[in-house]
């Protein structure tokens, strides 16, 4: 189903060509020739060849008899002043052909519809497609029309039985003609409602065309006029389309929601919003200038079409709607979360933002293969259209178009590359632009001004100017704006040329409320929040506080507080209210904290989390991120009933963690592979009781832990594996000490085409010293239930539950991870204080069933009652993956078999149930620190 190409025999002026196969991708090959080509001289290439269609899986192919025939033909690659540039086909970057005339013709059931590249040379075919366009008219304006001659068709037993409109037995041939073109695709549907129109031009018309079916048709019926804007204002901002059509079809792609080609775009079909098709539809008949006319190498520099287009796209946006916000004029959600005044653009610029403050962005002149899959778009999709938008404030908005314009006319159908691009705008204009062309499109250095201080004035002939220090603090000597802000409006803007380090500026004297770097947010800056300084006042820096409920972005203009109700329950405080304060829902700050304090009913008691945690980034090849965290929690994990007693008391416990994280860098941006150095410094304060009937004697327990742990994970899509190897020291405060070292390795062994697999783990511990006769610290086969997590690191709705569906919440995240418990076994199994080795493995079903099989198996020294192995088996189901499984042990070893026979807590089948409730997965905060993609 994956089609191919075949029959290929290249003869070169009608003689069989020599070939040489590519080392590296096998569809490329080499003709090599028998004599030089020289200059001005010719050669006539030639070849059959057979191409089988496949189910569409990406761009090319057909989904039942509706056909997508694109990269359907053997490529010549460019050749040009770097040499040849031959490209293989990849999921992720476009190509790079060279120009030439096409004449294509093709022979196809005479009832299908078809769009193309190219001029259509039958004068029959084009008064029928006249024809289906009025009736089209009819259709799209009369819900209850519809197409005569497809009802017509689809009437025939065979047509209702495969749901297809039967192929015609009479043929056509059309033929298609085009020139200055790099390629040619073509789509076919029986089924293609057609819309005409014209577009005029300074010196030609253009006849524009819109394909879709009828169950689109709502969606569709103001395409045409979509079509028509986009060759509009294109033609107007970069200059004329030079094509004599322009095509926008519905078709089955499966890669995107659009894809260009010279003169005809292609649009997913299913596409959900009438906004969002136009705004698809601008963006790829945009491509033409760029991909098609210019012809820019887009596999090489991806910037200079994606990017370039992108930033178009949104200016056309914004043309054709200029109420239309980041959100819907007078949207709810616009105004409860804050968002009213941000532009569309600006979804660009958080794109890049969040990449640019995790220190995860890669600087945009770099081949379109080398980007990770969140850079494609963050870098050469976003940051490239808030760099062009840049660009085009700094030198205005008409000076800029007529710049646009000249590079378009005089450089179409040439395929400039960067240095074509700069050395044009460095000849047309006066302005310094090394640092776009030397430092923000080479490289991933970022831009930040601070506006330091405002000091006094300085009289200049009959002007007054207020002198402002400003401090770059960024590593880009780009250009920047100064603006006088009065009731939060600009009343005065200048342009400033860049500099490095600290500079002191003079800003025309004024009645302003507050001084403000690029108050229109034109620069892409990491950091916008050093931009203003108040005139009076106290924290001039400072702006107001607001407070916000539960997210919003990240406001420059505003001090957010986000808040938010919080509610939840354990068996002991019962049900808990309470609020989260925090200061970071969706970006990377630097500095994040996080508190959440809560009432619980049951106990009475404050409880709750709370953490700050500081990002620090560092240069070089060997540290990328170092994170610094504190943090405390604290909940009630037991009542009078686990020791022993009856009443209302309830107990809890006070962790205070300290931690550092070193995240190493990868030599390769696309690596799959984290590297993270872990040290944690544990305080636990733990009340506890003991029964001396008939009284409850309370009291409390401190211990310390200390942990180190390097872990590798390689996060490959096939066969994933992750490497851990830990040391971890106690003491309490009886004076009792323990150290070990155990080391964890995961893997996956990956379905065919699937997600999942078998995963296999292998757990092996051991104990250095101890000389505790307490038990937390001991090594377990069993899973980790809440009375075994000493660590506290889980949340558990009853920690010391031993009975009770609560008793069988389990995290098998440590030591010997088997899914049947143990807790209760007399005497104990499965502990061992000095060491231990288990293997675990699970198998998901294939079949998309939240199904999977498991089994584990450990050993560990032999007890006079209990040999050295042991194991269990069963089956699971997967709620949430990961987050909430159930397990369903159903084989075991004979030690395990005889204590469940003899124990009250595992005597039936469901008390050997077991589950997981990893809740702590799904902590928002963690999620965007630490988001791979």
């Amino acid at each position: 189903e994956k089609g191919f190409i075949d029959s290929i025999q290249f003869a070169i002026n009608g003689n069989q060509a020599v070939l040489e196969k590519d080392e590296k991708n096998i569809d490329i090959t080499r003709l090599l020739l028998k004599n030089p080509l020289f200059p001005g001289e010719k050669i006539i290439i030639s070849s059959p060849f057979r191409v089988r269609i496949p189910r569409t899986f990406s761009r090319f192919g057909h989904i039942k008899q509706s056909y997508q025939i694109t990269q359907w033909y053997p490529k010549p690659a460019v050749y040009d002043s770097k040499g040849w540039h031959p490209m293989p086909y990849l999921d992720q970057g476009e190509f790079y052909s060279d120009f030439g005339s096409f004449d294509v013709t093709i022979t196809l059931p005479d009832n299908y519809i078809v769009g193309t590249t190219g001029s259509l040379q039958n004068e029959k075919e084009m008064r029928w497609l006249d024809s289906l366009s009025a009736v089209t008219k009819e259709i799209v304006s009369n819900t209850k029309a519809t197409n005569k001659d497809v009802v017509a068709e689809r009437s025939s037993k065979k047509a209702k039985a495969e749901n297809v409109v039967p192929s015609s037995k009479r043929l056509k041939t059309l033929n298609y003609k085009a020139d200055n073109v790099h390629d040619f695709a073509w789509f076919a549907d029986k089924e293609y409602l057609v819309m005409k129109s014209k577009v005029s031009l300074s010196n030609h018309d253009v006849i524009t065309w819109a394909m879709f079916k009828e169950k689109s048709s709502s969606l569709w019926k103001n395409a045409i006029h979509f079509v028509d804007s986009s060759i509009h204002f294109y033609s107007k901002w970069v200059g004329d389309y030079p094509y004599p059509q322009a095509t926008a079809v519905e078709g089955a792609l499966k890669a995107g929601d659009g894809m260009e080609y010279p003169m005809i775009t292609v649009v997913s079909d299913g596409f959900q919003g009438v906004k969002s098709l136009e705004t698809v539809i601008a963006h790829e008949i945009g491509h033409n200038w760029f991909y098609g006319i210019l012809g820019f190498n887009e596999r090489n520099y991806a910037w200079m079409d994606e990017g370039i287009n992108s930033f178009y796209e949104n200016r056309y946006v914004e043309a054709r709607y200029p109420h239309h916000g980041l959100l819907p004029a007078n949207s709810v959600a616009g105004k409860l979360f804050d968002l009213t005044q941000y532009p569309r653009s600006f979804q660009n610029y958080l794109l890049y933002d969040f990449q640019a403050n995790r220190h995860e962005d890669q600087p945009m002149n770099i081949g379109a293969a080398e980007f990770t899959t969140f850079n494609y778009a963050a870098i050469v999709y976003a940051k490239t259209a808030e760099v062009w938008r840049y660009l085009e404030a700094y030198l205005g908005r008409d000076y800029y178009d007529e710049l646009m314009h000249n590079f378009f006319n005089q450089w179409k159908y040439k395929h400039p590359d960067p240095k074509d691009l700069r050395s044009f705008f460095e000849q047309e204009t006066t302005k310094e632009l090394g640092w776009l062309f030397d430092e923000i499109i080479p490289t991933n250095r970022h831009l930040d001004y601070k506006l330091k201080k405002i000091g006094g004035t300085k009289v200049i002939g009959s002007d007054t100017y207020q002198k402002l220090t400003i401090v770059n603090k960024g590593d880009i000597k780009g250009p920047y704006t100064v603006d006088g802000i009065k009731h939060n409006k600009i009343t005065k803007e200048i342009w400033y040329e860049g500099f490095d380090g600290q500079k002191e500026v003079l800003f025309p004297k004024g009645n302003y409320d507050a001084f403000r770097i690029d108050a229109a947010m034109n620069i892409p800056e990491v950091n916008r929040r050093n931009n203003t300084l108040r005139v009076s006042g106290m924290f001039r820096h400072i702006e107001k506080l607001r407070f916000q409920w539960l997210g919003s972005l990240d406001n420059p203009k505003r001090t957010q507080l986000f808040f938010t109700p919080t509610i939840g329950s354990n068996n002991y405080d019962k049900l808990w209210l309470g609020f989260a304060f925090y200061n970071s829902p969706l970006s990377n700050k630097p500095l994040s904290f996080l508190f959440m304090p809560a009432y619980g009913t049951g106990s009475y008691k404050l409880i709750g989390v709370g953490e700050v945690n500081l990002q620090l980034f560092l240069p070089g090849d060997f540290i990328h991120r170092i994170n610094l965290s504190s943090s405390i929690k604290s909940f009630s994990y037991a009542d009078a009933s686990t020791f022993g007693s009856e009443g209302e008391a309830n107990f809890r416990f006070i962790k205070f963690t300290q931690q550092i994280k070193l995240n190493f860098k990868q030599p390769n941006a696309r690596s799959t592979v984290q590297e993270n150095l872990i040290f944690r410094n544990i305080f636990l304060r733990q009340d506890f009781a003991y029964l001396i009937t008939p009284d409850l004697i309370t009291n409390n327990f401190h211990r310390a832990i200390n942990q180190l742990t390097y872990s590798l994970e390689n996060r490959k899509r096939i066969n994933p594996f992750g490497l851990s190897i830990s040391i971890e020291g106690g003491s309490s405060q009886e004076g009792s000490f323990y150290l070990k070292t155990y080391v964890e390795a995961k893997y996956r062994i990956t379905y065919s085409g699937k997600k999942s697999g078998v995963d296999l783990r292998l757990f092996t511990g051991t104990m250095l010293s101890d000389n505790s006769n307490l038990r937390y610290s001991n090594f377990h086969l069993g899973p980790t239930t809440g009375a075994k997590d000493y660590r506290f690191d889980e949340i558990y709705l009853g920690r010391m539950e031993s009975t009770g569906w609560l008793s069988q919440q389990i995290s098998i995240s440590d030591d010997g991870g088997f899914k049947m418990r143990t807790d209760g076994m007399i005497p104990e199994l499965g502990y061992s204080d000095t060491w231990i080795v288990a293997i675990n493995s699970k198998a998901a079903f294939p079949y998309f069933l939240p199904v999977f099989v498991f089994a584990d198996a450990g050993i560990l020294p032999a007890m006079d009652i209990y040999s050295t192995l042991q194991f269990d088996a069963g089956i699971g189901i997967k709620l949430i993956p990961d987050i909430v499984e159930v397990y369903f042990p159903l084989i075991f070893s004979h030690d395990i078999r005889t204590n469940l026979n003899r124990t009250d807590i595992y005597n039936t089948w469901y008390k050997r149930i077991s589950f997981t409730f990893d809740i702590g997965k799904l902590n928002p905060f963690e999620l965007i620190r630490n988001f791979t993609f």
